[in-house]
């Protein structure tokens, strides 16, 4: 019966698959943005400075007061993220895009739900702040759009 089930689940496109090192790093990310978040105390470093803001809005303070708008958004992201990494067959280079964009905004989603805004860490000589989660949801949008364009 069991390998019935297995052949019908791969008719359907669904393949069990075991993705401990994107676990592992989606975890690795969302704990040190949470400890950044938590421990950091104010100060600068050359061009980099430590100092914790409050974001209520998206990227650059912009939709400020739609919190609730953004943590569905999130948990929509989050979903499909998941539904894409269990029943799409997908690069490696795209399943780490996929993994830092779900770490980024799970730790910002935790935020929002915590707090009602995002905690902001760092500035770069006095750029808007920012943080791990931001820095890790960046780094996955390229990445994902370099693969996106490579297939074109």
């Amino acid at each position: 019966m069991k390998k019935r089930q297995k052949q019908q689940r791969r008719k359907r496109g669904y393949q069990k698959r075991k993705y401990p090192i994107y676990f592992l790093i989606l975890i690795a990310i969302f704990l040190i943005d949470r400890l950044t978040k938590t421990f950091f105390q104010d100060s600068c470093f050359g061009f980099i400075c430590i100092k914790k803001a409050i974001n209520m809005g998206a990227a650059f303070g912009i939709l400020k007061g739609y919190t609730s708008l953004f943590i569905i958004v999130a948990i929509l992201v989050l979903v499909a993220i998941q539904l894409i990494l269990i029943y799409k067959k997908i690069s490696l280079k795209t399943k780490l895009a996929l993994t830092l964009i779900a770490a980024g905004t799970l730790s910002n989603l935790l935020d929002r739900v915590l707090y009602n805004h995002v905690i902001d860490v760092f500035s770069i000589l006095n750029s808007p702040s920012f943080n791990i989660a931001d820095l890790s949801n960046v780094v996955g949008a390229i990445m994902l759009l370099s693969v996106l364009l490579k297939k074109k």
